[in-house]
């Protein structure tokens, strides 16, 4: 029974629950206020039990357990799950295979690919002995319904779906799990064995895994590898490779059992060496010897499985890759293709954008030539030569003429023999000089002379 905490307040009303627990009226007119309220009441609570508990798959005779109280329980389910089973939240398991929703993959499953794990066991038998018959189990002598919550059932699945999908890390080699393998890693998304093996056949029916018996008459699941193939599909050699996993799952295991007995042997050794029984100590350490040797053996054969599973998944990782590249040349011609990106478009454009590249260069060429006045043309080489003969005369007379610093000044000379000193000044001249007085100075002084002058 569920912790009281999970139920509604009216649980711990005594006056109030006898009323609940109790049986419908045979007539809901007498009071249909009070009967539809004691539906929906347990109509709740068997809901909410199933998804709290991820029962998809409940027994009509031990459901009404799941609600004792105070050592009663519940004389009216059996109302509730009738009216649950007309809304359509409820139904019979032997009426479930042949639910129009499911139709199509019936038909599939069972006449087009018949399989020996299928809903005639549900039909014919009761679910509790057609889980013994399938998965070896012992029968259960529970009668009554075996009811399935169908929303509740089609969550679970998919959970069990996407939980698996969690786990895959190689296609290739990790799609295919034994039945055991699937119900441990899928722990705690389903509360019963019953909701498990629904959940699967109804994945089976989705096309979304398929069943088969492996080698050592233990059932394989292998699910759909990815969405380029909608349906499942086990192979020859999907099974190989499982029986290659399996073997590689094996020889771990007994690689654990060795390292446990050595290290057993080892402790024994020492206690006879502390007792001083060397004899059978030796013996021990005999038996060691031998076992290290069986380990070192297995270990070099994991390796070498192991390089195999290694092989196998790269062989996938490179399909994979080889696949993107095929899918990316393809993107790239259409939309290439699309867009007009050939080469001979290209080609066009190029040399439709030099034409205009050539068009704008010669109106550049026409804007820039000169307008003559009065239809007179004058060319640009006439004016710049009368413009260099401007320049030249300009030159020329600005130019000032600098005697020669080698040649006396006469007219100097000249001037200065010519003057006249009255006596009445009597002033003390000296003498003319009769020699050339410009010689005395240096070219260099005459050269500032010069520039002085100017």
């Amino acid at each position: 029974m569920a912790e009281p905490s999970v139920y509604p307040p009216d649980w711990t009303s005594d006056q109030r629950m006898n009323l609940l627990f109790g049986p419908f009226r045979e007539n809901r007119d007498l009071n249909p206020q009070s009967w539809d309220g004691k539906m929906k009441f347990w109509t709740k609570m068997i809901t909410d039990f199933c998804k709290r508990s991820r029962t998809a798959v409940i027994n009509s005779d031990s459901l009404p357990r799941c609600f004792e109280r105070k050592g009663k329980v519940p004389a009216c389910l059996d109302t509730v799950i009738d009216q649950m089973k007309r809304n359509g939240q409820l139904q019979d398991i032997r009426s479930f295979a042949a639910d129009p929703t499911w139709s199509s993959w019936m038909l599939d499953v069972m006449v087009k690919r018949p399989l020996s794990w299928s809903f005639n066991w549900f039909v014919k038998k009761p679910i509790a002995k057609t889980y013994g018959m399938i998965f070896g189990e012992s029968e259960s002598v529970e009668g009554g319904e075996d009811l399935v919550m169908l929303d509740l059932l089609q969550s679970i699945a998919q959970d069990i779906q996407e939980r698996h999908a969690s786990g895959i890390e190689h296609e290739s080699t990790d799609s295919v799990v034994s039945y055991s393998h699937l119900a441990h890693l899928c722990e705690g998304l389903y509360g019963n064995e019953e909701t498990l093996h629904v959940a699967v056949q109804l994945l089976c029916l989705q096309n979304q895994c398929i069943i088969i018996d492996g080698d050592a008459g233990e059932k394989l699941i292998s699910f759909t590898k990815s969405r380029e193939c909608p349906k499942a599909v086990l192979t020859e050699n999907d099974k190989r490779i499982y029986r290659l996993k399996a073997t590689e799952r094996s020889v771990l295991a007994e690689l654990e059992k060795l390292d446990s007995s050595l290290a057993s042997l080892k402790q024994e050794a020492k206690d006879c060496i502390k007792k001083g029984d060397k004899s059978q100590a030796k013996v021990i350490l005999t038996k060691k010897k031998k076992i290290e040797k069986q380990r070192q053996d297995k270990e070099s054969s994991l390796e070498q499985m192991q390089q195999l599973i290694t092989m196998i998944q790269q062989a996938d990782v490179n399909k994979k890759i080889i696949d993107a590249f095929k899918s990316g040349k393809e993107a790239f011609s259409e939309v290439q293709q699309q867009h007009g990106l050939t080469r001979e478009n290209i080609d066009n454009v190029m040399d439709g954008v030099q034409e205009a590249f050539d068009e704008h260069v010669e109106i550049n060429e026409s804007i820039s030539q000169p307008v003559a006045a009065d239809d007179v043309y004058i060319s640009e080489d006439e004016l710049e030569d009368e413009l260099n003969e401007i320049l030249a005369d300009s030159k020329k007379s600005q130019k000032v003429k600098v005697p020669q610093s080698n040649q006396p000044r006469q007219e100097l000379v000249n001037a200065m023999c010519k003057m006249r000193v009255s006596v009445e000044d009597d002033i003390s001249l000296p003498d003319v000089p009769t020699h050339d007085p410009l010689p005395q100075y240096s070219t260099s002084s005459a050269k500032k002379a010069e520039a002085m002058l100017h």
